[in-house]
C-alpha cells in the first residue's frame, strides 16, 4: 500500500503500543488503528490490541482493548481529530476481555450503542442451572470452558465480568448482515462463538483474532459448542 493510502500517525514504542495509524480505502474511506497495550504477564504478552475507527455515513468504533483501556483509546480519537460524538456505535469483533475490557468504561462515558453477535449478550450472563460444573455456576457462560487457571480469572476477571452482565446489546444473527453502506460482517465462531469479521467496501476486513495461528482453534472446543 503507497504512502498516500497508509501512514502512522504516531509510532508507539518497540512493541507497537500507543501506536495509531491510518489507512484510506479506494473509496475514500478512512480506518484508524489504536494499539493499546495488553499485558498479562509472561508469556501471554504478545503485543497489543488493535481497535479500530472506521469513518464513513455510519462511523464506529471496533473493539474497545482490555480492561481500563477505554480512557486511553478516547484519547487517541481526539489525536486524530475524532471524538464519541463522531460515532454512530461500538462493534466488538468477540467477547474476549483483551478485545471488550474497555466496553464498560467507553459505553459509560459517550452513551453509545453497543453492536455484536446475538451469542455474545448471551454468553456474558451466568446460567447456573446449566453450567458444566458446580465451579463454574457464579461465572458467565463466556468462561465455562476457560483453559485458564481460577487464580487468573481472579485476579483479571471478576470486575470485568461484572460490568458486562450490565450492558445492553443490539445482537446481529448467524448470516451475512449489512451494518450501513459499504459494510456486513459474517458470523465467524472458531476464536470465540460469536466471532464476527467485517468487511469495508468490498477492500478491507477486520477479523479480530479470527486469523490468530495457535490461538483460534481451542477456546471453541466441541464441548463448548454443546454448552452454547
Amino acid at each position: 500500500m503507497d504512502n498516500e493510502r497508509f501512514a502512522v500517525i504516531q509510532p508507539g514504542d518497540d512493541r507497537g503500543n500507543s501506536m495509531i495509524v491510518r489507512t484510506i480505502l479506494s473509496s475514500g474511506r478512512e480506518i484508524f488503528g489504536f494499539a493499546t497495550e495488553n499485558v498479562y504477564g509472561g508469556a501471554w504478552d504478545i503485543g497489543p490490541t488493535w481497535n479500530w475507527i472506521v469513518t464513513g455515513n455510519s462511523s464506529f468504533l471496533v473493539d474497545t482493548g482490555r480492561r481500563g483501556r477505554g480512557p486511553q483509546i478516547l484519547e487517541m480519537m481526539e489525536t486524530v481529530g475524532l471524538t464519541a460524538n463522531d460515532l454512530d456505535f461500538v462493534y466488538i469483533s468477540h467477547g474476549h476481555e483483551d478485545h471488550d475490557g474497555g466496553l464498560y468504561d467507553i459505553v459509560n462515558a459517550t452513551g453509545l450503542k453497543i453492536v455484536a453477535h446475538r451469542t455474545y449478550a448471551m454468553l456474558m450472563r451466568s446460567y447456573e442451572n446449566h453450567a458444566p460444573t458446580l465451579e463454574k455456576q457464579d461465572f458467565p457462560a463466556s468462561c465455562w470452558r476457560c483453559f485458564m487457571p481460577e487464580s487468573f480469572s481472579s485476579e483479571n476477571c471478576r470486575d470485568y465480568q461484572q460490568e458486562r452482565e450490565g450492558l445492553v446489546v443490539t445482537g446481529v444473527g448467524d448470516g451475512l448482515q449489512h451494518l450501513g453502506e459499504g459494510l456486513s460482517v459474517l458470523h465467524t465462531p472458531g476464536h470465540s462463538p460469536d466471532a464476527m469479521a467485517m468487511f469495508v467496501d468490498d477492500e478491507a476486513v477486520i477479523a479480530g483474532d479470527t486469523v490468530l495461528p495457535d490461538i483460534t482453534p481451542h477456546p471453541t472446543q466441541e464441548a463448548f459448542f454443546n454448552d452454547t
